[in-house]
């Protein structure tokens, strides 16, 4: 994407930032939206189709980034929780786009973009704790219990960064890094309990 291309894209997230903060997501128009961001119409519809269209593409754009980086951090070795690592990187990401992202998060925002955040957050942090855990037990309706608890433990991660987008804390990336570590250890502790548990009546079953 050649650089005027680039401005043309960001001038419009800023344009959006600024609209909802007045306005939900579903009341703002495209002429309002290049009005605000000083383009023409035309230039918009060089780049998207619409509104819809526009949030689609900086859902995936963000997705594409944080699974990105994500996975780079599994090839250093800081000496710190690997999982810590990983949260560290996002909430980083977020803090360094906050004005953009807390409005997106909000109630006059794209709730679909809460949803991308669960999924990518279960596929890039728990999808291997998930296959760890299904090899400790033959059961599948074990397997099926834990990835409900993850699916679950990543939407409390996403509700966790809509707050904390929202919120005036002062909480800096790492120390958010280090709460949501914390209680995903908790949870994964719960998990390994159970499975343990499922493991055992399987067995006892088979005696």
């Amino acid at each position: 994407m050649d650089k005027r291309a680039v401005r043309t894209r960001e001038a419009l997230k800023r344009a959006l930032v600024d609209l909802l903060s007045e306005k939900p997501l579903s009341m703002i128009s495209v002429s309002e939206l290049t009005q605000r961001a000083g383009v023409n119409r035309g230039t918009f519809y060089l780049h998207y189709k619409s509104i819809d269209d526009m949030m689609a593409a900086v859902r995936v754009e963000t997705s594409e980034y944080l699974t990105k980086v994500i996975a780079s951090t599994n090839d250093k070795d800081s000496g710190n929780n690997p999982v810590y690592d990983k949260f560290l990187v996002i909430f980083t990401f977020f803090y360094e786009n906050k004005e953009f992202y807390s409005r997106l998060f909000g109630d006059s925002g794209d709730r679909q973009f809460v949803g991308y955040v669960v999924e990518l957050i279960r596929k890039n942090i728990f999808t291997e704790e998930i296959k760890d855990a299904e090899k400790l037990s033959n059961l599948q309706s074990s397997f099926n219990d834990i990835d409900y608890m993850y699916t679950f433990t990543a939407g409390g991660f996403a509700s966790v960064l809509e707050l904390w987008l929202n919120d005036k804390s002062d909480k800096t990336p790492e120390q958010m890094a280090e709460l949501v570590t914390k209680i995903m250890t908790d949870s994964s502790a719960s998990v390994d309990a159970l499975t343990q548990m499922l493991e055992r009546k399987r067995r006892e079953s088979n005696m």
